[in-house]
């Protein structure tokens, strides 16, 4: 069967995302079990408010550790982009305009139909449907990879926070950020919307 130019650019962007996200994973899980000593009990999850932080309800920043982190705002617009698809307990991932979601396998109990949303938004936006659906945790939650590669360059680490309709910062998650590729990661405890902040 001969393909496209398009379908192979295609391939080869869904492998580079998802080689991403596995390494993201891997980054996260591998550090958080360096941190711990053998003795410990086991670490939060991975999508765990960070110690330290405290939310300004108000103001939509949140202050870790003497900073002040707001959402990455400088970034050029892409088309709206929505995707819907069903995932299993077999899991499976969802590509939707410049982020992707993995579910791995346990993820979900039962087929369910999912809705992945890219916002049209100077802040990269990822929103999902059905809202407020919950993950096991650990291993088994889903895997969120946010592309800001359409965003001004910072020095600053960015990481995924979950934020709500107004864009205020409620829950910063645990996130691994991979600058050669542009992009954040971290693991998802429910769905809701959530935002690249710097």
């Amino acid at each position: 069967m001969k393909t496209s130019s398009a379908d192979s650019r295609w391939n080869w962007t869904g492998r580079r995302m998802l080689a991403a996200v596995t390494l993201g994973v891997a980054l996260m899980v591998g550090c958080s079990a360096a941190d711990r000593a053998p003795t410990a009990p086991p670490a939060p999850s991975v999508a765990a408010p960070l110690l330290g932080e405290t939310v300004d309800l108000l103001g939509g920043t949140v202050t870790t550790l003497g900073k002040t982190l707001g959402l990455v705002s400088s970034c050029t617009p892409l088309p709206s982009a929505t995707v819907s698809k069903v995932i299993g307990p077999n899991g499976g991932t969802i590509s939707f305009g410049p982020h992707t979601i993995y579910f791995p396998q346990g993820a979900l109990q039962e087929s369910t139909l999912i809705t992945a949303t890219a916002p049209s938004s100077s802040t990269p936006l990822a929103q999902f449907q059905p809202h407020g659906l919950t993950f096991p945790g650990g291993s088994k939650s889903p895997v969120l990879s946010m592309s800001y590669a359409n965003c001004s360059t910072s020095l600053l680490e960015r990481k995924i926070v979950y934020v709500d309709n107004a864009l205020t910062i409620l829950e910063i998650l645990k996130s691994a950020e991979l600058k050669n590729e542009q992009v954040a990661v971290a693991q998802l405890r429910h769905f809701s919307s959530y935002a690249v902040a710097e």
